[in-house]
Parts: structure tokens; sequence; C-alpha cells
């Protein structure tokens, strides 16, 4: 609710850490561990996956919502240095 309503809200706020203790933060932190090692071989295989993520939500939006999500928390992921 929070990205419709706020997009840069949403984005500040996950940038902060601000849910630093959910399953969701833990899986970004290890996508960004892996990228330490394996940039583009990480890259390369969560681009193909955010593609596939935005083409399922647009096929049924209402139904799909949260392969928008994931495909937004795989670009912070992927991103975000530091």
């Amino acid at each position: 609710e929070l990205f419709e309503d706020q997009p840069f809200e949403y984005v500040r706020k996950d940038i902060e850490g601000s849910d630093a203790d959910t399953r969701r933060r833990v899986a970004v932190e290890l996508v960004r561990g892996l990228c330490r090692n394996y940039e583009v071989q990480v890259t390369q295989l969560f681009s193909a996956n955010i593609s596939t993520l935005l083409e399922q939500y647009k096929q049924n939006p209402a139904a799909n919502w949260k392969a928008k999500d994931v495909a937004i928390y795989l670009v912070i992921a992927l991103t975000i240095k530091g």
C-alpha cells in the first residue's frame, strides 16, 4: 500500500533498512552478498528473473501483484551497493 500511495517513501524506507529483521531484508542481503563475489553472474541471472516477473505482472496485475513486488526488491538488491 505504501508503494502505491508514496513510492519514494517506500524506496527510502527500504534503503534505510527499516525492515531489518524481516525475511525480505535477509533475502535482499543474501543477493547483495552474492553480488560481492559473483556480480556478473548474479546480475545476469536475476535480470532474466526480473523480466519474467514483470511479464507475469503485465498478464494479470490484480492476480500477480506479488511478481511486481519481488521484481522491485530484486532491482533494489542489485543496484544498491554497500
